[in-house]
């Protein structure tokens, strides 16, 4: 368990915790609607997300998007996966920089 872990058993138990780990979280787009539930998932103690966006970081986004200024350019999903792990190091992340289609939603939000 890391810090962030320690600080987060202070107000959800253990149990609920690792209960909330077991979960898998996948998330279909990365702006700003996505990157913000991403942050708040992993603040509540989920660890195991996909995120999927084809998008990057354009000056627009910082008003309204976990994202800054020195991101500007990067993938999205390259992006938040970094922001993600400066808050819990230990997360699993799956990250997908391709575009959401009828083809592809099975196979990647498929588990």
């Amino acid at each position: 368990m890391n810090n962030f872990e320690h600080g987060l058993v202070k107000y959800i138990d253990h149990e609920r915790l690792e209960k909330l780990q077991k979960i898998k979280v996948g998330i279909a787009g990365a702006g700003g609607l996505g990157s913000n539930c991403a942050f708040n998932l992993v603040r509540s103690g989920f660890k195991k997300i996909k995120i999927v966006d084809f998008d990057v970081v354009e000056p627009s986004n910082l008003n309204r998007q976990f994202y800054f200024i020195d991101q500007i350019g990067m993938p999205k999903v390259e992006a938040l996966k970094k922001n993600l792990e400066r808050i819990n190091p230990d997360l699993e992340l799956e990250i997908f920089q391709l575009k959401i289609n009828a083809e592809n939603i099975i196979e990647l939000f498929g588990d």
